[in-house]
This record gives structure tokens, sequence and C-alpha cells, in this order.
């Protein structure tokens, strides 16, 4: 589902969006070969849009009528003209962005000494609810600028938008192992140690500690 749109529960909208999906507040979401659904109900009004969908109206109507069930709310659909000012909406997502990376590129510069204590290679424990998962951390500084990069068996992938602010570092990272999920780091370095949580959508945090190898 990782880039797909959808719905779920609203209770489980966060961590549908931590395994990659796009959530979508609709009653359902039709995005071609996956078609998903809200609420509990929603699972009759999902089964009639199938219907619809596969084998027109009338026999949808048919089978509704057989229910004694009326579906309801617009199915969702990437289709047809977006709601508001297309253009002033993306001229102010524009200004966000703009402003948002000059201050991160600012607190860089300003905390380029607090930068320097995450650099090098660490080794690091993370403590799930299924098991301890082992990761090697690779971050360096280069110009104020942060990259970093995490292995974990033979899987690595690079850090996504690294924030430092005051003495804490911040990132994320989107992995497909043990399943899909997009993670949030937020750790700390007091010399050679490394303390910090890892949180994915609405599930608990996970303790993060580790040590510098190198």
């Amino acid at each position: 589902m990782e880039g797909r749109k959808a719905v779920t529960h609203h209770l489980g909208m966060d961590l549908l969006e931590a395994t990659g999906a796009i959530p979508i507040p609709a009653r359902i979401v039709d995005d071609g070969n996956l078609v998903t659904g809200g609420g509990v109900t929603s699972g009759l009004d999902v089964a009639l849009y199938l219907v619809e969908r596969e084998l027109g109206p009338r026999i949808a109507h048919e089978v509704e009528q057989l229910f004694e069930f009326e579906r309801r709310g617009t199915v969702w659909r990437e289709k047809g003209m977006a709601p508001g000012s297309q253009k002033a909406r993306t001229d102010k997502e524009s200004l966000i962005v703009s402003n948002r990376t000059a201050a991160t590129c600012d607190t860089l510069r300003y905390n380029n000494a607090h930068a320097s204590v995450f650099h090098g290679d660490w080794d690091t424990s993370i403590a799930t609810p299924v098991g301890k998962l082992k990761v090697r951390l690779s971050i360096s500084i280069k110009n104020g600028v942060i990259r970093g990069k995490a292995t974990q068996g033979d899987e690595t992938v690079e850090f996504m938008a690294p924030l430092l602010q005051d003495n804490k570092l911040f990132w994320s990272l989107r992995v497909t192992k043990p399943i899909r999920l997009n993670l949030h780091f937020e750790v700390v370095a007091d010399g050679d140690r490394m303390t910090g949580i890892v949180k994915a959508g609405i599930l608990p945090a996970s303790k993060l500690i580790g040590t510098r190898v190198s």
C-alpha cells in the first residue's frame, strides 16, 4: 500500500500513514485496484460500490433493496476538479516549505557545534514490541549539513529530513523490514553514548540506545 491512497477506521489513520500509505478522510477511497473503507459499517458501502463499479447501477440497486441498506457518502477518487483554488493552495504550500527550509538551514548553521557530537558510526539497539532491533547509524556533517544512513541486516536506508534543534537530532526513515513503516527518530548524544526514541504513527515509542564505534 506504500504511496497508495487509502482510508481505515479513524483511530488507525496515523498508523495507516506510518505504513507508507496516503490517508484520505473519506468513507470510501477508490485507488484503482485498491478500494478501502473507513468506519465499521462502511464495509457494506464498499461492497455495494464494488457491485455498482463492476456490474452497473441497476444490479447494485437491486442488491441495495435486498439488503435494505442505502449506501452513503461520496466515493473519493482522484478525478475531477479539486476544491478551492489549487494555485493559491500550491503557492501557500510553497511558501510554507520555503520558510521551513530557510529556518532549517539557519538552525543547522546556528547549531553547527552541536551537530559535530553526532558525527560517526553508531551501533544502536531499538527495543521494539517484537524484540530488540540492531541498527548501524552512519552520520556525517559537512558545511553544516547533516546526512545519515541506517543499516539493518541487508537493508540500508538514507535519513529523510534530518533536523537539529538545540541538542536533539530528528530524522525519518522509510523501512520495509520487518514490515513497511515510516519511522521517526529523536536522539541526543553525550560523548560516545546515544539515547532517544523511535516512533511509528500512534504506536508507543520504542527506546533507542547506542554507542559510537568510529
